[in-house]
This record gives C-alpha cells, sequence and structure tokens, in this order.
C-alpha cells in the first residue's frame, strides 16, 4: 500500500498522520485511511502513538521483516 511504502522510505520509519494526508490527499481520504489502519495496527504491522505535536506511524519489526522477506524471496 501506499501507506506502508512511505513508512518504509521514512527516517525511523515513523510519519505523522498529518504528513501522510496531506502527501497522499489525492491518493485516498481521511475514512479510507483510517480503514487501512485498522486492519494494520491490530495485524501488529504499524504501531501508532500520540505525542504534542500529534499521532505518529511506525512500522513494525514484524513488518519489515516481513517486507524484507518479501523482496529477498
Amino acid at each position: 500500500t501506499i501507506l506502508l511504502g512511505e513508512l518504509v522510505a521514512a527516517e525511523s520509519h515513523r510519519l505523522s498522520r498529518r504528513e501522510l494526508l496531506q502527501k497522499h490527499w489525492s491518493d485516498f481520504d481521511a475514512e479510507i485511511f483510517d480503514k487501512t489502519l485498522a486492519t494494520l495496527v491490530p495485524a501488529g504491522m504499524i504501531e501508532e502513538s500520540l505525542d504534542g505535536s500529534g499521532v505518529f506511524y511506525r512500522l513494525t519489526e514484524k513488518c519489515l521483516e516481513s517486507l524484507t522477506k518479501g523482496e529477498n524471496g
């Protein structure tokens, strides 16, 4: 998905909700974004966190291993 691709490429595999929605406003809306997260967070692929500047998403080690395994066969 676009979301996973952005997080893989990001420093520390972490981006804010605001950054993702601003960059991809023409690709998906907040409803689709939230539905995607409703699948990926419980699956242990993405972690959601809140700090003073907003909501952030980070790829888990499980997700990174899965994506790397897919690239390496």
